[in-house]
């Protein structure tokens, strides 16, 4: 009998090591696991037309219903209606890229292509590229994790005012950059 208990002791012991050290071991792998993050929102019309840019790499603007107005700065944003959603940073969700209209008071409007990819927090504006002052954007679209922008520029004989040349760019999030990776002219209107 006393036999069989001090087995059923041992027994017992053995189990509140065992678990002790499965206890152990959770507790280390929870600390050694990265955190969780919250699953970012998706990105929305709306939320793009409230969000915080930086344009002409020096002014930061908070949108309210796609317009800033800063008097008496003159400063003048506003998001353009095209906008294309798509993954621009590989990391599975959907992304947005965005136009921004810049007027500072003259007679120029600076567009800027926006690249803005979802977070916790919402839409967050990681990289931009100018397109150019009075160039009249067309379509975008993201394929293939690239920002393909159609639009009418400036040729090399063009006024300011009258842009004449249209073509296909495509830029490329890496970095936190976008670049320019291609451009095709597709014609020039006379």
């Amino acid at each position: 009998f006393s036999g069989h208990r001090m087995r059923g002791g041992a027994h017992s012991t053995m189990s509140l090591s065992a678990r002790f050290l499965a206890l152990a071991l959770l507790a280390i792998a929870a600390l050694a696991a990265p955190a969780c993050a919250p699953n970012p929102a998706p990105l929305t019309r709306e939320a793009l037309a409230n969000a915080t840019y930086r344009v002409l790499d020096e002014h930061t603007v908070t949108l309210a219903d796609g317009e800033y107005d800063a008097y008496p700065t003159r400063l003048h944003v506003t998001l353009l209606d095209s906008m294309a959603f798509g993954d621009l940073d590989g990391d599975g969700m959907d992304d947005a890229a965005v136009l921004l209209a810049t007027n500072t008071g003259g007679s120029g409007v600076f567009v800027e292509l926006a690249a803005v990819v979802a977070s916790a927090d919402g839409p967050r504006h990681v990289a931009s590229a100018p397109l150019g002052d009075r160039v009249r954007p067309e379509s975008i679209a993201v394929d293939g994790g690239d920002i393909v922008v159609a639009l009418t520029g400036h040729g090399p004989d063009d006024a300011m005012c009258c842009p004449t040349q249209r073509r296909k760019e495509r830029y490329r999030l890496a970095d936190g950059e976008l670049t320019m990776v291609s451009r095709v002219i597709e014609r020039e209107e006379k």
